[in-house]
């Protein structure tokens, strides 16, 4: 079965390979691991390499390219319900706007055209890095990747697996937090001291996964660096971990916290009318 998400990966996990070893009686957990980072890193080259297809052109607003079906095909045909969420089909009209500019090209000579879903493909990238690394884990842990004693046979203690299962989503849920944090902060990295980046992903990674920030001793420190990079940074992390708007808590964090924004103009009746919001919503690349 295939899994998309981490999450997913990790609850179907042992139902997977208990069908695996009852089919394949002589094989063992590695030959079933080996399936599946053969698997898994197709699809995610796959992805990358729409991703790296996508780099060859200039940044702009649309979604639009031009694509050839070598650079879309893996993906089609490793999964095709994948493939339908991150791309769709464009008609090739006289005129068509590919980035920030309109090309016009006779009839004969129209490439087949697609809309990427940018950020879906981003998720889906992210994620099978994800799925990836847990896989290596596994083998690299063989003994802690078979399944346990007490569920061979068929004899279940649903006690113990529901408890497993939930210690399995816990953990998949933590690892995809960390790795969106450090993925999207990426850009900033070289704007901090190593300590006060640790203190900064700590402190997300309590109020993503807590609901709340800790209360920190001291600020966090920024070299000289645009605002706008850090917030941007910073509302990229909020945005691909929680499904609603910016909120004024996260706002209130980076001005109560980190230096940068110490100074900043908020408006508490109104906070997404501010310069503070401002700078974590303006793209510093524009």
């Amino acid at each position: 079965m295939f899994s998309s998400t981490l999450k997913h990966y990790e609850e179907n996990y042992i139902n997977r390979l208990s069908d695996y070893k009852n089919t394949y009686e002589d094989y063992d957990v590695t030959d079933f691991l080996k399936n599946d980072i053969e698997y898994y890193t197709n699809y995610y080259n796959s992805l990358k390499k729409i991703s790296d297809f996508i780099k060859t052109f200039p940044k702009h607003s649309s979604r639009i390219y031009p694509i050839m079906n070598d650079v879309v095909s893996d993906l089609k045909n490793i999964n095709e319900s994948i493939y339908n969420e991150i791309i769709s089909l464009k008609e090739a009209n006289p005129a068509t706007l590919i980035g920030e500019q309109k090309v016009k090209l006779p009839p004969s000579e129209n490439p087949p055209l697609i809309e990427i879903d940018i950020k879906s493909l981003n998720n889906r990238i992210k994620s099978g890095k994800l799925i990836l690394k847990c896989i290596n884990n596994k083998i690299e842990n063989p003994q802690d990747s078979d399944i346990p004693e007490k569920q061979k046979g068929g004899t279940v203690n649903e006690e113990d697996k529901s408890g497993k299962e939930e210690d399995s989503k816990d953990l998949a849920e933590n690892d995809y937090t960390k790795s969106t944090i450090d993925e999207y902060l990426e850009n900033i990295k070289d704007d901090i001291n190593p300590d006060q980046y640790k203190t900064l992903v700590d402190a997300l990674y309590h109020y993503f996964t807590k609901g709340k920030f800790p209360k920190l001793e001291h600020k966090i420190m920024f070299k000289r660096v645009n605002k706008k990079k850090v917030g941007w940074a910073l509302k990229e992390v909020y945005m691909n971990l929680k499904t609603d708007k910016l909120s004024e808590e996260y706002l209130q964090f980076a001005k109560d916290n980190i230096n940068l924004f110490e100074n900043v103009k908020s408006n508490p009746e109104n906070y997404m009318d501010s310069n503070l919001y401002s700078y974590f919503t303006t793209n510093p690349d524009k």
